[in-house]
């Protein structure tokens, strides 16, 4: 499962604008350095979420996101 976050860690920081990434599997979090004006939450949950169906972004910087990017969870 360890390479899961590899993997997401290397497709975000594939995407433009991102600068850095490091995934922390145990903590199950990832810290993202971007450039807000080619990057955004939307673009980088919709990378995570499109590495693998069991990865999903349930909180963005500490604050629980709605309902509908849970759901996919399940």
């Amino acid at each position: 499962a360890m390479g899961c976050a590899k993997v997401i860690e290397k497709n975000i920081a594939q995407m433009d604008g991102v600068k850095e990434v490091k995934v922390d599997f145990d903590s199950k979090t990832a810290t993202i350095s971007f450039d807000a004006q080619l990057a955004n939450q939307e673009k980088i949950t919709k990378t995570v979420v499109n590495t693998s169906e069991t990865y999903s972004v349930t909180s963005w910087n500490g604050t629980q996101l709605s309902d509908r990017t849970e759901a996919q969870n399940e």
